[in-house]
């Protein structure tokens, strides 16, 4: 049977999610791929270089989904919930299963690189619209609040605690937006639905353009109708 390298990290990943360093051996991971426990080794030099190898296959799942696209609220909150519908469906996370749930090593060893490049993410989705120290102050609580959830799911298989999650870091995130003033601009939102408006930076940039498009057209418009008025005065 032949097994792709990402196949056999895909496994070992989900294995080392759901059992632990302790409970999931080399031979459970070749018998789990179809392979001989001398062709794993073939494809891996030990264990430790699997758990690795494992959890970056688990990072990159990760951080393909959490897109920047220049509009910091929508990406922000649309990482949250990306990241939180998948620890949901998996009632765990690797990371942090494998930094407790290890007998014999310490799992911070394998977790070095998970957590940072998860943070870093979130971080550079952030930057995009907030400094440097708010940003990484909300990276670290997002994952905070996040990972400390997935408790309920994975032990009572309650999952409201992560939905809870979800709102309260949309909300932090939204009240970093500075509240808009012009009259002209909010009764432009008003016409838009109420979370994408709140939501969405590009919209609010949009009724700025609207509401002063609105007020040039204004102007012309009077400007037009005193030269009809003037010229209406030689007919």
């Amino acid at each position: 049977m032949k097994v792709s390298y990402e196949d056999l990290l895909e496994k070992a990943s989900v294995m080392l999610r759901d059992r632990g360093i302790h409970n999931t051996s080399m031979s459970d991971v070749a018998e789990a791929v179809g392979l001989r426990k001398a062709s794993l080794y073939s494809r891996v030099n030990s264990k430790e270089d699997l758990v690795r190898e494992a959890l970056a296959h688990a990072l990159k799942k990760l951080l393909d989904g959490l897109t920047i696209t220049g509009d910091w609220l929508v990406d922000y909150c649309n990482a949250v919930d990306f990241v939180a519908n998948h620890l949901k469906a998996n009632r765990r996370c690797i990371g942090l299963h494998l930094l407790y749930g290890s007998a014999d090593t310490p799992g911070a060893v394998y977790t070095q690189a998970f957590f940072p490049g998860l943070k870093s993410r979130f971080e550079e989705i952030i930057l995009q619209g907030m400094d440097k120290e708010v940003a990484e102050e909300l990276a670290e609580h997002t994952l905070s609040l996040l990972e400390g959830a997935t408790l309920w799911p994975m032990v009572y298989e309650n999952t409201e605690p992560l939905e809870r999650a979800q709102r309260i870091l949309t909300a932090i995130a939204q009240d970093l937006i500075p509240p808009e003033t012009d009259e002209r601009v909010l009764n432009i939102l008003e016409r838009f639905p109420a979370e994408v408006a709140a939501r969405s930076k590009t919209v609010r940039s949009l009724a700025k353009e609207l509401a002063e498009t609105e007020a040039e057209l204004l102007r012309v418009r009077a400007a037009l109708a005193g030269q009809i008025e003037a010229e209406s005065c030689f007919l």
